[in-house]
Order: C-alpha cells, then sequence, then structure tokens
C-alpha cells in the first residue's frame, strides 16, 4: 500500500506542476496556454539565452576595459 500512496502523491504533483507551469504562469503572463506545445516558446528560451549571451559578452568587454584601465593607472 506505501508503493500506491508514493505513486498517488507523485502523479499529484506531476499533476501539479503541470498545471502551475502550464495554465497558472501563462495566464499570469498573459500568454497563450500549454507552451509546452508550441515552437513559439522554445523559440523565445532560445531568444531569451541569446540575449543573455549577449549581456554578458558586453559586460566582460566591460570589465577587460576597467581591468586595462587599472593596470594603466597602477603601472604610471
Amino acid at each position: 500500500m506505501l508503493i500506491f500512496k508514493l505513486f498517488e502523491l507523485a502523479i499529484t504533483l506531476m499533476l501539479l506542476v503541470l498545471m502551475v507551469t502550464q495554465i497558472a504562469i501563462p495566464v499570469w503572463k498573459g500568454r497563450k496556454l500549454f507552451p509546452m506545445f508550441r515552437k513559439q516558446g522554445k523559440l523565445e528560451m532560445e531568444a531569451i539565452a541569446l540575449e543573455q549571451k549577449a549581456v554578458e559578452i558586453a559586460l566582460q568587454k566591460k570589465l577587460n576595459a576597467r581591468k586595462k584601465e587599472i593596470k594603466d593607472v597602477t603601472n604610471q
């Protein structure tokens, strides 16, 4: 019986996660329901990842420039 209770709990948790990620969050953000079935959702995730990468590269450039400035100042 313990196995059945654990199985029931696992199914309940999976349904709860499904409802939150596929219904509640999209409704809250004003998007269409069930994004896991949409290619647009995958493309949006890829676009967000690329945008984040661009921000990281820009920050790395700023950091390198600042390090160079500090190095130049300390060498004088």
